[in-house]
């Protein structure tokens, strides 16, 4: 595992009490293996630390039907549909009187329900502005652009006689001390897998002053490095009565919905829901 830390200078790591962590997994398309990296972790590809930014802002869009159709109308307009025959001699009274006594009462067109769609997976954006105060600050904050360019991108195989290629690794991300691996939830809410879908790199983010040196070769005095991670699952509310806890598809999977998620220790969990403990 290699660990990349912005700013390079320990006394000034000190004096940061809050830390933005990355942690990238190698890709899986198994269940059981995506729900013991979210719960558990798994072994790490990189893991890379910068001073927590500004802003953290997570965007949960869920989708409604509330379009009303023609179709719908007709079908289901009239709750009474179908029971309607036994009561056929009201044929010809007036409407206003039927309803009144509520018999065969009809739903106006602007109170049909609204209906659950779907949701949209979350997606998380980071600006992160790595100012540099010395040379080997400036060529971490480099190095930890590179390495989220490259992450991004999917791995050519070694052998030369396949075309394929390896999915882009997984992620995931939140905010904490830079000596715990865990995060605190209070920062960063629950973000789940995700995969890294955008990067942008600006190598001169102060246009008035664009480098350093202390006697060696020039280095950007500045970068930012804006990333947009979209997660791998869907989310999904746990079904553990009256908690807020947040976890994907394959983590609902293999603790019966977040219930033994909530009565276990992580690695118990899934080791029951799966017969392994």
């Amino acid at each position: 595992m290699i660990t990349q830390i912005f700013p390079a200078s320990p006394e000034l790591r000190g004096q940061i009490p809050l830390w933005l962590k990355f942690y990238c997994y190698e890709y899986s398309n198994n269940s059981l293996l995506r729900a013991v990296t979210s719960v558990v972790g798994a072994p790490m590809l990189r893991v890379i630390q910068v001073p927590a930014p500004r802003e953290f802002a997570t965007i949960t869009d869920v989708e409604y039907n509330t379009k009303l159709g023609v179709t719908e109308t007709l079908t289901e307009a009239d709750p009474m549909d179908g029971l309607m025959e036994p009561l056929s001699w009201f044929a010809g009274w007036p409407d206003a009187f039927l309803n009144s006594i509520g018999i065969g009462v009809s739903v106006d067109m602007d109170m049909s329900d609204t209906k659950f769609i779907g949701v949209n997976k979350r997606v998380f954006t980071f600006k992160l502005v790595l100012p540099a105060r010395t040379e080997e600050d400036a060529q971490a904050a480099s190095d930890i652009a590179d390495a989220f360019e490259a992450l991004s991108l999917p791995t050519a195989r070694l052998a030369s006689i396949s075309k394929k290629i390896n999915h882009p690794p997984m992620w995931s991300f939140g905010m904490g001390a830079i000596d715990d691996l865990q995060n605190d939830r209070a920062w960063t809410g629950q973000p789940q897998l995700s995969l890294l879908d955008k990067v942008t790199v600006n190598k001169s983010a102060f246009q008035d002053s664009y480098a350093i040196s202390n006697g060696g070769k020039l280095k950007p005095l500045a970068q930012t490095i804006i990333l947009s991670f979209i997660e791998l699952e869907p989310a999904m509310r746990s079904s553990m009565p009256f908690t807020n806890d947040i976890i994907n598809r394959s983590t609902a999977f293999y603790t019966l919905g977040g219930l033994a998620k909530s009565g276990l220790n992580a690695g118990q969990a899934i080791g029951r829901a799966v017969g392994l403990g």
